[in-house]
């Protein structure tokens, strides 16, 4: 069994077996082990009564998908047996770890998908690199050069859905592409 303690704003601690929950008015830190371990005091800036950061939101949000077994992307990280390295349940830690997100475009990427949030292993990325980052992603080489289906499509100029579907139905890239290069564009699915 498994305790993790919670912090709460007025400095009592918490201790609740397997019970993942973080509420966002009452959590200022969590770490894994006994009461001793937990730092009452804990400010870092990033939680205020005035609002939370983009960082504190994607540290809390890593760690519910992954222990929360109630948080409704549990199956997809938790459920697989991805995890939160120990070191990380502290935002502290985390925080000196990744740095700052860049922009707001940005989001935590796992390098490698099939391990956990752990120190190398996560960066901060933009949708379209984190979409080639994906288990189901098709990469196809051409002249030397790998993409995505998606990004070859919007280099052609041809629409990713058909070149897609031609894929499926048997055709090799090559003729498709040929196929659709020369077919008139269409602008929109029905």
């Amino acid at each position: 069994m498994r305790t993790l303690n919670f912090c709460r704003a007025d400095n009592e601690a918490d201790s609740r077996a397997d019970d993942y929950s973080v509420r966002s008015d009452s959590v200022v830190s969590l770490s894994p082990g006994s009461v001793s371990s937990v730092q009452p005091n804990t400010r870092h800036g990033h939680a205020s009564r005035k609002g939370r950061t983009p960082e504190y939101k994607t540290w809390r949000g890593m760690i519910r998908r992954c222990e929360d077994p109630r948080d409704k992307s549990f199956a997809r990280y938790g459920g697989r047996g991805i995890r939160v390295s120990k070191e990380w349940f502290s935002f502290e830690r985390f925080l000196a770890d990744m740095g700052a997100k860049p922009t707001s475009e940005h989001s935590i990427d796992r390098v490698d998908g099939a391990r956990g949030y752990e120190p190398g292993n996560c960066r901060w990325a933009t949708v379209t690199v984190q979409t080639r980052n994906r288990r189901n992603v098709h990469l196809v080489e051409l002249a030397g050069e790998v993409m995505t289906i998606g990004e070859w499509a919007r280099h052609f100029g041809v629409c990713a859905w058909s070149l897609r579907k031609r894929m499926r139905n048997g055709q090799s890239f090559a003729k498709a592409l040929t196929a659709l290069r020369g077919a008139p564009k269409r602008t929109s699915r029905k």
